[in-house]
């Protein structure tokens, strides 16, 4: 029997048993900063309805979508875009602030470039849309309230305006392009492509590059294709 002297058997009591290996921390998951405001220039809106803008994107160069509007509100209708003429087609609704804001911008546009076609599309109202199988009434009500509108500031509205009842046009326009805020313009250019897509308070720069730019050759033309029929407004201003 090995006998260890005192002061090395007190040193072996004194060494700790071993410490057992700790899990590992889990990563470190980093912090999602919220979601920007909205800008008060711009008002939030929904065009999730059918699956249009699945199917295309809108793009600046590419072909412009038909007009497809139920009814013209004001001005005389406009079938299709004209080769060799500049457009200005704005999405707005009588219930944006943003979009009210943006009426006599618009209306000096048209003042200003006389030659140019600038169509306000509402297809966004709010309201009760007609439900197939249904009574359908004899005026779409949101159609009416935009009348109402219209009519109420019809000096303020110097330029075209449309109603778009069933979204078609905003699905073809502002799905495609994955807009989702109103007010938004679209400047298409003389080969009937699109020139510029943005918020109406910037389009002034635009209207003017597109009305300078020469027409393409002949090659880079197509005719647009034919757009539904539709209602006339009762006069045209």
């Amino acid at each position: 029997m090995i006998v260890l002297p005192v002061v090395v058997f007190l040193a072996l009591q004194s060494v700790p048993a071993p410490t057992p290996p700790s899990a590992p921390e889990p990563p470190v998951t980093p912090a999602v900063a919220p979601p920007l405001p909205t800008s008060p220039a711009a008002q939030p809106i929904s065009t999730s309805s059918g699956n249009a803008s699945a199917r295309q994107v809108l793009l600046v160069g590419g072909r412009a979508p038909p007009l497809s509007v139920d009814s013209w509100v004001k001005g005389d209708p406009v079938g299709q875009f004209e080769t060799g003429k500049v457009y200005v087609v704005e999405f707005w609704a009588t219930w944006c602030g943003p979009c009210i804001g943006q009426i006599p911008h618009l209306a000096a546009l048209q003042k200003k470039h006389p030659d140019i076609s600038v169509i306000s599309v509402a297809g966004l109202e709010r309201g009760i849309r007609p439900v197939a199988g249904a009574e359908v009434p004899a005026v779409d009500p949101r159609l009416q309230q935009v009348r109402t509108f219209v009519q109420a500031r019809d000096g303020d509205f110097a330029y075209r305006v449309a109603f778009d009842g069933d979204a078609s046009m905003a699905q073809q326009w502002m799905g495609a392009a994955r807009q989702r805020s109103i007010p938004w313009a679209v400047v298409v250019g003389k080969n009937q492509r699109i020139a510029w897509m943005g918020h109406p308070r910037e389009l002034d720069a635009a209207v003017e590059a597109a009305i300078a730019k020469p027409l393409p050759p002949q090659t880079d033309l197509a005719p647009a294709p034919p757009s539904p029929p539709t209602s006339s407004p009762p006069s045209s201003p």
